[in-house]
């Protein structure tokens, strides 16, 4: 039945209008027809629209917002056919600029000026169609083509030259859109293909059934009930007049069509100073608690166009339940699959789409799959190339390169970055992986000013999605000082990838350690006195006719070390049998760490490095720790000592496995030649666990003090900790290692 509604509805809608009965002297916005008032009737929020406010809740909706498009603000992402009709010989319609504003006109309605979570990326390619007889469409030619021309899953826009008295219309048993050529060549009517994919979605004019009498006109009072003796059929089938009348949303004000408004204030010249509603309402001075009808909903007929800029909440609600429950269900595992995650430079697949970008900026971009229904299902297809367009401001050398973008670091892009003249057609240079392990791409090269360049980025490993930023760097931002880390006599240093022009003067952060021979690159350091300082550059690189003025900063150790720079940290009292840590600082240019230990310290790891992991003996007594640094200029420095006492402490700790994954198995070892009872045994009342830094990691108190307990350990990165236990009296360090 309800179909039947719907088909007749449309019938008749066409006959009238090919024979021209709804002819207005003003082009109206869209063709689209009243819904059915049977159907209208039987729609779930019909008189009902705390049902929308709930499947809103449902939903967790409004969710935050997210860098990249569609990651988390867009829940589902709509694919668009683009279809240009021009005259037999290819000429008219669109330019490339304007079919692009088109998606970005939708994407900028529906998920920047509203948080409507649905998005639209353009499919692989526009469809041109030549045929002078598609010059004008009327309502019955137009059905014809989307028949023909249509691809499932997609909301389907035909551009053609004009439509009969109507900018746009909707038909909706073909999931197809129609524009005339005024909606890509007037600014003014950006707002239009927003309003007709509201059609698309399920949303009905603010204005509907605002000719068709009292019985289905809203009211202006939004709180107004029906009386209890009604003549008008929604009364039998409601009580909230503004649920069950016009587009019944209580949240659209009551809408007297607002063709002849002529401004974006209500009523500005007086058009609408005497107009009421069926009960003796004005629409100018509405009861308390009502608004005067909305001059920017996104689905009014308010003139000018330009004013329409939003839709309400529960306009939202009824758009995102015909996704997720009514008629366009059956795509949403297509529209929200992770494969179509695009970035907010679509579309961009073009040489003519190629999107603008400047020095220094950084644009987050995606790879991603774009849906491809066939006649066996659903598939997709690899098809996104991503081009940009930058114009030279001088002369001028800069590093053009992709790199990884975070939190995406499972999700890598495999890159080619490609250089062309401004046309596209002449290849100026190419890089595709950076490395055999770094698969982003950079280039370096000099720009002329006021010359327009074209830059290509290939997806080269097509099938898979992937994220990365693309950003343009002026060489002076990639500085850097070349040279050893250790300085025993003399040393050279230079600037590398220092432009040409470019001007520099040395300093140190301390004086009397190193001396420098003039101001050039490279330079001679001559060493004073032993001690570790930064070495500093300042450049002066000329930029576009100005010097930008760059300090780059290398650390440098001249000289060896003495006990003075490492002493050692650990404790200076443990128990018999322990596992303890000893650390220095991890010195710049050290070569060695050699360590020493009492007699009877056993399972000594770490020697040569800043860390040293070692057991006490099982007898007490006292003994020395030591280390000593080398560097390149000698084989050790003075000797630095760390006393520890062995302590005879009744108990010990134990971990395993160590390494481990995931589990630190703990227990309480008694030592054997002490004899303890029960209720003394030595047991677990606290643990710390700590990186080789100190930094605490994870805490834990047990207040049933057992001998033994298990310590999950899966949220560490894998490396090397520690782990302190506290008995009551005392703390217990072991390191372990997390695999």
């Amino acid at each position: 039945m309800k179909f039947f509604y719907i088909r007749i509805s449309i019938i008749i809608n066409l006959i009238f209008l090919s024979f021209g009965f709804n002819a207005k002297a003003q082009i109206g916005e869209c063709d689209y027809v009243d819904r059915d008032t049977a159907e209208f009737r039987q729609l779930p929020y019909f008189d009902n629209n705390v049902l929308l406010e709930t499947f809103l809740d449902s939903m967790g909706y409004p969710s935050p917002n997210a860098r990249i498009s569609s990651s988390s603000r867009i829940w589902f992402r709509v694919p668009v056919a683009v279809w240009v009709y021009r005259d037999g010989a290819g000429n008219g319609g669109p330019n490339p600029a304007q079919i692009q504003a088109y998606i970005d006109n939708l994407n900028n309605f529906y998920n920047v000026v509203n948080d409507t979570k649905i998005g639209f990326y353009s499919s692989c390619n526009v469809r041109y169609i030549n045929n002078s007889a598609y010059n004008t469409v009327t309502n019955i030619e137009a059905a014809a083509i989307a028949t023909t021309n249509r691809i499932s899953g997609h909301l389907n826009i035909h551009i053609v030259n004009n439509i009969p008295n109507v900018n746009g219309m909707y038909l909706h048993l073909f999931d197809a859109v129609f524009l005339n050529s005024a909606t890509y060549s007037n600014p003014l009517l950006s707002s239009t293909i927003a309003h007709e994919a509201g059609h698309y979605f399920g949303l009905d004019h603010t204005h509907q059934y605002n000719n068709r009498g009292s019985c289905y006109k809203e009211a202006v009072d939004r709180n107004r009930t029906w009386p209890t003796f009604s003549l008008c059929l929604p009364s039998l089938f409601g009580r909230k007049i503004s649920e069950s009348t016009g587009d019944g949303l209580k949240d659209t004000p009551a809408d007297p069509e607002l063709l002849a408004n002529n401004s974006c204030v209500f009523n500005a010249y007086g058009n609408y100073t005497n107009s009421i509603d069926p009960w003796g309402d004005s629409y100018v001075n509405p009861p308390p608690g009502s608004p005067q009808p909305s001059t920017i909903n996104l689905m009014s007929y308010i003139s000018p166009r330009s004013c329409r800029t939003n839709f309400t909440r529960l306009q939202i609600a009824v758009m995102l339940r015909s996704i997720v429950i009514g008629s366009r269900l059956q795509w949403v595992s297509r529209w929200r699959d992770q494969s179509v995650v695009y970035d907010t430079y679509e579309m961009d697949n073009e040489v003519a789409y190629a999107r603008p970008i400047s020095t220094s900026e950084i644009q987050e971009r995606s790879f991603h799959l774009n849906l491809r229904p066939d006649l066996f299902g659903s598939d997709f297809e690899a098809c996104d190339v991503d081009w940009v367009r930058f114009t030279a401001p001088c002369n001028i050398t800069l590093n053009v390169e992709t790199s990884e973008l975070a939190p995406f670091f499972n999700l890598k892009a495999n890159t080619r970055l490609t250089i062309f003249n401004s046309t596209g057609t002449t290849q100026l240079g190419q890089n595709d992986n950076i490395s055999s392990t770094n698969l982003y791409s950079r280039l370096s090269f000099n720009f002329v000013a006021g010359t327009t360049y074209l830059i290509r980025v290939d997806n080269m490993s097509p099938g898979n999605i992937g994220y990365y930023q693309l950003r343009l760097t002026r060489i002076d931002q990639t500085l850097s000082i070349s040279g050893p880390n250790t300085v025993c006599t003399t040393a050279s240093y230079s600037v590398l990838n220092m432009p040409g022009g470019s001007t520099v003067q040395w300093l140190t952060s301390i004086p009397d350690i190193l001396l420098i021979s003039g101001n050039t690159s490279p330079i001679t350091a001559t060493r004073i006195n032993s001690g570790t300082i930064d070495l500093v550059a300042l450049i002066a690189v000329p930029v576009c006719g100005t010097n930008v003025n760059t300090a780059v900063t290398r650390q440098i150790r001249a000289g060896g070390y003495s006990s003075a720079d490492y002493p050692i940290s650990g404790p200076s009292s443990v128990c018999r049998n322990q596992v303890t840590t000893f650390n220095v600082s991890n010195l710049l240019g050290a070569t060695n760490y050699t360590w020493t230990w009492p007699a009877g310290w056993t399972l000594p790891t770490g020697q040569g490095t800043p860390n040293l992991s070692i057991r006490s003996p099982n007898t007490t007594g006292g003994g020395a720790i030591t280390v000593r640094v080398a560097n390149a200029c000698d084989l050790g420095g003075s000797v630095a000592t760390r006393t520890v006492i062995v302590n005879n402490c009744g108990s010990s700790f134990r971990v395993s496995p160590n390494p481990t994954t995931n589990t630190l198995n703990l227990e309480s070892v008694s030592d054997p030649t002490v004899k303890t009872s029960v209720e003394n045994e030595i047991r677990i009342q606290q643990i710390r666990i700590t990186d080789l830094s100190g930094n605490l990691r994870t805490e834990q108190s047990f207040s049933d003090k057992p001998l033994r307990t298990n310590i999950n350990v899966t949220q560490l990165r894998p490396g090397n900790y520690n782990i302190m236990i506290f008995d009551g009296s005392s703390w217990t360090t072991i390191p372990f290692i997390k695999k």
